[in-house]
């Protein structure tokens, strides 16, 4: 036996609320050592046979103590203090490993209805940290996972077992995928739009592979010739605020290190946010705000560049990275390019989705694509050109195996699917529309 392993034989100390990797951790190691049967209670301290020679039964005796011994050092070594101190009891003649063992099994293995509580809540309130990679966030729900699985009833049928195993793998599956980042929210509306649905392992591997991607697409710039970032020596198309100013001067705080839009500490008169690069004059509480956007519908051309839009729930509404931008427009250009209108023209039907310069918002009348969706009562109703009124009844994420829009409307009487060429504005972003597209 080697030292190390009389020492320390596994990298994990048990303090009770981490039995499960303990006891994963060392059955594994038991059975590694051709220990395993000690516990199990397989082998048991021998008894002299009748007929049995003294010498023999004490040779017998003594090999079963020392390997037993051995056992018990190594729970006695990753264990905590005050749990191996409970551990006095079992050091008499007639104490085995096994005995420990069961001990801390029935100590610390709760399957009771409160500890089922405990792990279900938690699990329902875990969500993957923005720079928290993929096999992290697993390493800490398979361990709820794993905790649950001993609540699990037992199936005397293979094939109700196999069933049950696959419910589970589905609802493992679904559990993950609504505790991923936005940045995977393209993979998530993939999978979930599959029939049959990928295994967990199945998504797992692709999801690691969009990983790498992302990871990639970090480190490059991104070059487009629709969408480029706006360099912040380079002042801003002209919009409906004010107009831009020499840089370093500020005439709100009078600094001469920003910027009026970019002013820190420039609160708005009309929703009373304080928030650098926010027009009071495109404030959705503007008053004369939806006379503007009403006379935009029906006069402005449609390769205008709109710079600035808020909504009251921008502050709140997940937003696009560069990456989905990207695939946004290349998506939508695509499925553009073997007709004879622009990427901003309109034509009825609800599988295609149109740029429009004039929208306010991310528009759909399309209940069944939103991945995540809310009732909402805080958006003004939208105007046509023609004067209609309509009414937005939801807020949410829409997704679909092709396209990927957070803080979309619903609108029932909607009869097109619109991207806002002002909320991609609202990242940064220069929109530029040619006539050769």
């Amino acid at each position: 036996m080697e030292r190390t392993d009389a020492a320390q034989p596994i990298s994990i100390t048990l303090d009770g609320s981490n039995y499960i990797l303990w006891a994963q951790a060392m059955t594994s190691f038991l059975k590694g050592k051709k220990l395993w049967r000690i516990i199990t209670g397989d082998v048991i301290k021998p008894v002299k046979a009748p007929e049995e020679n003294q010498s023999k039964y004490e040779e017998r005796l003594e090999d079963w103590d020392s390997t037993n011994h051995q056992v018990v050092t190594w729970i006695r070594n990753t264990s905590v203090t005050s749990i191996s101190l409970q551990f006095g009891r079992f050091q008499n003649q007639n104490a085995s490993a096994k005995g420990i063992w069961d001990f801390l099994k029935d100590r610390y293995q709760t399957t009771s209805l409160s500890h089922q509580y405990q792990l279900l809540s938690q699990l329902d309130r875990m969500r993957q940290e923005p720079e928290q990679s993929i096999n992290g966030f697993l390493s800490q729900i398979y361990a709820i996972w794993d905790q649950i699985s001993l609540s699990e009833p037992s199936w005397t049928s293979t094939t109700d077992a196999a069933l049950f195993a696959a419910y589970r793998d589905q609802q493992r599956l679904i559990q993950f995928l609504m505790a991923l980042t936005t940045d995977f929210e393209p993979v998530r509306a993939s999978l979930l739009h599959r029939n049959p649905l990928p295994t967990l392992d199945q998504a797992i591997s692709e999801l690691l592979s969009e990983e790498t991607r992302l990871g990639t697409l970090k480190s490059q710039r991104l070059d487009s010739a629709f969408a480029v970032h706006r360099p912040h020596d380079v002042q801003p198309p002209q919009s409906s605020g004010p107009p831009p100013q020499t840089p370093g001067s500020c005439t709100y705080c009078h600094s001469l290190s920003h910027e009026l839009l970019r002013c820190p500490v420039r609160t708005c008169k009309h929703c009373h946010k304080t928030r650098p690069g926010h027009y009071q004059s495109d404030c959705w509480k503007n008053p004369n705000k939806h006379y503007q956007y009403k006379s935009n519908i029906a006069s402005r051309p449609a390769a205008a560049a709109t710079e600035d839009s808020d909504s009251p729930d921008s502050a709140l509404t997940p937003q696009f990275s560069m990456t989905d931008v990207e695939a946004i427009i290349q998506q939508v250009l695509a499925k553009s390019s073997t007709s004879h209108s622009t990427a901003l023209s309109v034509t009825l039907g609800t599988s295609s989705w149109f740029f429009d310069s004039a929208c306010c918002n991310h528009m759909t009348s399309d209940p069944t694509i939103f991945s995540s969706i809310s009732s909402t009562s805080h958006t003004p109703s939208i105007h046509t050109a023609d004067g209609l009124h309509m009414p937005v009844t939801h807020i949410g994420h829409a997704s679909t195996s092709h396209i990927s829009l957070p803080d979309t409307y619903l609108i029932p009487a909607l009869t097109l699917n619109l991207i806002s060429v002002g909320q991609l504005c609202e990242l940064g972003l220069t929109m530029i529309f040619s006539s050769s597209g």
